[in-house]
């Protein structure tokens, strides 16, 4: 037919043509050409296809619709698992999303992390040797305390000792001091006694001596004397026996206040009032015994 030159998809597109351009006549009962056909033939050929075309739809949406009935009778379990797995799913790639985006902020501040760890580092380990230096210095000074604070104790105890050593030895020369007062208290009487009879003695003698040279001088007067002459010699003597028993009593306290002297002088003031006393009652008796020699001598005259 003089087409062996053409080339294949010459042939596949004349093919198209023609299958494009036949279409079914229902007048004539056959297939024809459209392009020669008229158009109510074509109209005719349209609508018998549209209406092959309907019919064919709706058989395919009956059987559609049993097998929809068949497969929810065979797949109801399924559905409802479906529906109550649904919700979990969902919230599954939900919680799926949040994490995905937790790991970028984490993985973003993780980056920011790396970056100021070194300098977080270096921080931390100048403030570590600070309070390591801190920690040094306080305990050395501690040290220094307990030093001084052990060196006070031992000040306070030498102290607290001295203070006892020095009041035991006070306490030792207050009583060998009231001792020595107490056996010069018990010798007083015997040697106040003894300088009595010497003071007797001297009185005895100093009387005879007056009455000698009374006599003397009365050989010497007239025979005669005047009625006041023996009272007054007898009031001289009187007055010149009490003037000798005042100068020997002021010269035993003499004595026994410079005796005293001394450890009054070391005695604190009640000890001082305490050895007063006992010195002023150790000279009443003196001074009443006086009285008493005095008035025995003048009685023996």
């Amino acid at each position: 037919m003089g087409h062996e030159s053409e080339s294949l998809d010459e042939f596949v597109e004349a093919h198209k043509t023609c299958l494009n351009d036949l279409m079914y006549f229902p007048t004539r009962n056959a297939y024809g050409l459209s392009s020669v056909a008229g158009n109510m033939e074509k109209l005719e050929a349209l609508q018998n296809e549209f209406e092959s075309v309907k019919k064919r739809i709706d058989e395919d949406r009956e059987k559609s619709m049993r097998l929809e009935k068949k497969i929810k009778t065979l797949t109801h379990g399924y559905q409802m698992r479906e529906k109550t797995l649904w919700d979990k799913i969902e919230s599954t790639f939900k919680q799926m999303d949040t994490a995905g985006t937790e790991l970028e902020c984490f993985q973003a501040l993780q980056k920011q992390e790396q970056l100021a760890a070194s300098h977080r580092v270096s921080n931390l380990w100048e403030e570590v040797q600070k309070q390591k230096e801190l920690e040094r210095t306080l305990q050395s000074r501690y040290g220094s305390l307990l030093a001084g604070l052990e060196k006070t104790k031992q000040l306070i105890e030498g102290f607290r000792a001295e203070a006892q050593r020095q009041e035991e030895t006070e306490a030792k020369n207050h009583a060998f001091e009231m001792a020595k007062a107490a056996s010069e208290v018990n010798v007083d009487p015997l040697v106040d006694e003894e300088k009595e009879s010497k003071a007797e003695v001297n009185v005895d003698s100093v009387a005879d001596e007056e009455k000698g040279s009374m006599a003397v001088s009365g050989q010497e007067m007239d025979s005669a004397p005047t009625p006041n002459s023996g009272a007054s010699a007898h009031n001289m003597n009187e007055e010149k026996t009490e003037d000798m028993n005042e100068e020997k009593t002021e010269d035993m306290n003499e004595e026994k206040t410079e005796d005293v002297k001394q450890p009054d002088e070391e005695m604190p003031p009640v000890e001082k009032e305490e050895v007063a006393a006992e010195q002023d009652n150790s000279n009443a008796p003196m001074e009443t015994e006086a009285a008493e020699s005095v008035g025995n001598h003048v009685v023996r005259e």
